[in-house]
């Protein structure tokens, strides 16, 4: 649990913390948009049985929590960040964040951190991801807008 702690939350946050000095009302939006849907597709994940989180607590919450409020919030924010406010060519921050997503999930996988069950597999993880920033990219220019992404650089 300490692992996922440090790597998942606290590692996370201090790239956070550099981003939210750089873009606050970006961070805040989206860190927070994708905190919240990563928190209901993991919990659904985790209590339909299609994969597990190692090590498991006895609270299924905390499986995952941590990475939804860390690891995942932030590459978020980064995802929004390189979009909206540096202005990178949509597709190369949409293969560059699902390379790096689906990377480091592979590497949880080989190494015990996740595990898979019900036929749910690396595949259909690159398709969860791709929805889920497919999803933030759609919220993030309902964001530009409405005017709240507006940015002095």
């Amino acid at each position: 649990m300490y692992f996922i702690i440090i790597a998942g939350f606290i590692i996370p946050w201090c790239f956070g913390i550099f981003l939210y000095r750089k873009a606050p009302i970006l961070f805040l939006t989206s860190s927070l948009f994708i905190a919240l849907l990563s928190l209901i597709l993991n919990q659904l994940g985790i209590q339909l049985g299609y994969w597990a989180v190692r090590p498991k607590t006895e609270i299924d919450l905390l499986d995952s929590l941590f990475l939804d409020l860390g690891y995942f919030a932030i590459a978020g924010a980064y995802f929004t960040y390189f979009i909206q406010y540096k202005n990178y060519k949509r597709i190369w921050v949409y293969l560059g964040t699902i390379f790096i997503l689906n990377g480091l999930e592979f590497l949880a996988l080989s190494t015990n951190r996740v595990q898979y069950c019900k036929g749910w597999n690396i595949g259909l993880t690159f398709l969860l991801y791709l929805g889920g920033i497919i999803l933030l990219d759609l919220y993030s220019l309902k964001m530009k807008k409405f005017g709240i992404f507006q940015f002095n650089k």
